[in-house]
Parts: C-alpha cells; structure tokens; sequence
C-alpha cells in the first residue's frame, strides 16, 4: 500500500538567499515554500536495506542484508537481482548517476561490481576479511575507495582490481568516505577523521572534537560556495549533521533526535534512525504517516529534486521535492 503525505518546508539559514534566486524569490522579506511529497514503494523483501546508489531515468540500486540487491525501474517497479552471495551487503556506489559502474562492499571483505547498472555481478578480490561499510568512486570512473573495520582499500580502475591503503595504528572501525581531487576524508566510530592527498595510499588522522560516533561524508554538491571556494565536506552521525574543515574541524548545522545515519551522493538529502527524511537548508523532517512505528532509515541518494531512501523491513521510501513558491515572512 502507497503511504503518503506532504510536508511544508521552508529554507532557512545562509542558503535563503541562493535558493532562491533560483526559483525568482526576490522581493524583501519573500522565501522559498517547498513542498515535500514522500511516498512508500514495494521492495518484496523483509531484510534490512542498507546502502543505495541512485541512476539515470529515475532509477537506482538498493543492498541489503543477506546478499540481496534490488533494481529500480523508471516506473518504480523493484525487481531483485542476483549477488551471488549470502553476506549482508552495507553500501554501494556508483561515480555519477549516468555511470553504468556500481560497487557494493559487505561482510567479510566481500566486494561487487557491476558495469550494467546493476543487473549483474561479479566479485572482486579485497585481500581482507574485515567487515567493508563504506565505498566511494570518483566521477572519473578511475579511483574508487572502500572503508571498513581498521582498512581502507583503494582500487585505480573503478573497483575492479584493490590494494590496501596505510592507515594510521589504532584505527578503529570506518563508516563512510568521500572525495574530490587531491584531498580525500574517511570518517568512523569514536569522532575518528581520516584524511589523505595521495589518491588513498597512505591517511593521518586529523584532531577533531567529540562528536560521538561518524556514519557517513560527503561532498556537499547542493550547498553552493562562494566563488573561488571548493565545496565543503558534509559529516553525518551520532549527533547530527556537521560540516567538515581540515583547519577547524567539525562545525554542527544540524542537530536531530536520532543518529544521521546516510547522507545523499550530493549533500541534499539526509536520514536517520527514526524514520526521517530531511531535505537540506529546510525546517522540519518527513515521515510517513503509518500506524506503526517508523522503520530506521539507514540510507539515501538521489538529485536535488528527489530521493531514494531505505531501511529497515525491506522500507523503501521515495522523497521528492514539488510545488517551489514564495512565501512573506517566516510565519507557515
């Protein structure tokens, strides 16, 4: 059954002025009034969804617990895939929404990858047995990283062959990583931030303060910087939503009631461990209406007007931004 409802949401904060000049909000004292409408779809599976990388066409890839993966048609239909594997699955990446390359990384080192969007799969030597939370792949379908227990793992052809990086001692367990060219920043349990700017072969890590335990980082693609600047990195965990500075550290923009547990490709969406979606540089959160407890959303991806999100129970909820206005004031 389709469960949906739509919530009022308001810019805020230092993003008022850019969004809207996009949607022609100009006038003093006017802002952006987006709507979000968020719709539950059918995965036929009760496993926990854990990781999903969005594609062309409206569509994307979901993994999951028990070596499942499912595949998103334009027309909203999820249809499984064989993985070839038992293993819970925890991530999965692709380099940028056209690429047919995809890589999903699980239990015991496990490692997958596609060059057909998805349909199908075949392994790839880790060299590890360590649990792999995290992958990223870069745009230009060269470098990819994976993160996971103590390791991070580099490969120089987009997944397909990997080696291991050189992690500082005492690394502990790796949740997410994240890149742009020539600086790269793994993030873990226990506030650990790892950086390297030598392609992922060697990382030091980089004094932070507590900010509890790390599940996920980004480039932040939606927040648009001051000419000359380069996009800043987004952190999401324990306790909500930080923005990343080498220098400077961890600067919370957002704080929530749950852990953050996944952050959009972009930046633009985030979710947490009780069931909501929330949309950047807007008030409030989404949920949908359901007698029952909210499932725990574990991630997201998609493009600034909508989203996949997924969870526990097999949840799959898609979020998509509608009817952009203005408002006067702040009153909704």
């Amino acid at each position: 059954m389709n469960l949906a409802y739509r919530l009022r949401m308001g810019v805020v904060g230092l993003g008022v002025g850019l969004v809207a000049a996009f949607i022609g909000c100009k006038k003093d004292n006017c802002f952006p009034d987006n709507h979000v409408e968020v719709t539950q779809e059918l995965s036929h599976v009760e496993v926990t969804l854990r990781g999903v990388a969005a594609s062309a066409n409206d569509g994307a890839v979901v993994v999951g617990d028990a070596g499942t993966i499912l595949r998103r048609t334009g027309a909203g239909t999820w249809l499984a895939q064989t993985s070839g594997v038992t293993v819970d699955l925890f991530a999965v990446a692709s380099p940028h929404p056209l690429s047919s390359t995809m890589v999903a990384v699980g239990a015991g080192g496990t490692i997958l990858r596609s060059v057909d969007d998805g349909r199908t799969w075949k392994p790839s030597a880790s060299g590890t047995t360590a649990e792999l939370y995290g992958v990223w792949l870069a745009e230009d379908e060269g470098l990819a990283l994976a993160v996971g227990e103590q390791v991070v793992l580099r490969s120089d052809n987009a997944g397909f062959t990997w080696s291991m990086g050189q992690v500082p001692k005492g690394t502990g367990a790796l949740r997410g990583v994240a890149g742009r060219e020539g600086e790269l920043f793994a993030v873990g349990d226990h506030t650990q931030v790892l950086r390297s700017d030598d392609e992922g072969r060697t990382w030091e890590r980089v004094a932070v303060e507590s900010a509890g335990d790390l599940l996920a980082v980004v480039v932040d693609r939606y927040d648009l910087p001051v000419e000359g600047d380069t996009d800043p990195f987004l952190v999401a965990g324990q306790f909500g939503v930080f923005r990343l500075f080498e220098r400077f550290g961890l600067e919370q923009i957002q704080s929530v009631a749950a852990p953050v547990s996944g952050l959009s490709a972009d930046g633009a969406w985030w979710v947490d461990g009780a069931g909501a979606i929330y949309h950047q540089h807007a008030n409030g959160s989404a949920r949908l209406e359901s007698d029952e407890p909210p499932a725990a959303l574990m991630a997201v991806d998609g493009s600034r007007e909508a989203a996949i999100a997924v969870g526990d129970d097999g949840t799959i909820v898609r979020a998509e931004l509608l009817e952009l206005g203005c408002v006067k004031g702040f009153d909704r």
